[in-house]
């Protein structure tokens, strides 16, 4: 699967920057065995609404639990949307979500293997 763009929802600075960004790479690998050419990001729902409307990204990454609209609230209009993305991956600590659309649920525990994992590779 080719993903030229990716639109990546979260309403927390701190993991966004130093801990889901360097991961995305890895998590495209391991999952959908692709790689990518750029990232637009949100700060929240709301935000991110407007972005995939302007934007079209092929994939998004969303927190669950964010401000205006939540990740679930978040995907549900998207994928009404007439341009749908190839996928999405919905990031959350509950696994009691139930989702309607066509999403992967990734626990954020794994988020943090997964780039403890490169971080090891990197070191040595």
């Amino acid at each position: 699967m080719s993903i030229q763009k990716i639109l990546v929802v979260d309403d927390d600075a701190y993991f966004l920057k130093e801990v889901l960004l360097p991961s995305i790479p890895n998590i495209l690998k391991k999952y959908l065995n692709s790689e990518i050419e750029s990232i637009i990001f949100a700060s929240d729902g709301k935000e991110g609404w407007e972005l995939y409307q302007k934007e079209h990204p092929d994939f998004v990454f969303t927190d669950f639990d964010m401000p205006y609209l939540n990740g679930k609230e978040l995907l549900a209009k998207i994928y009404t949307h007439s341009i749908r993305p190839k996928g999405s991956i919905l990031i959350s600590n509950s696994d009691e979500i139930k989702l309607e659309t066509p999403t992967v649920f990734l626990d954020k525990n794994e988020v943090f293997a997964i780039y403890f994992s490169s971080l090891r590779e990197k070191i040595g």
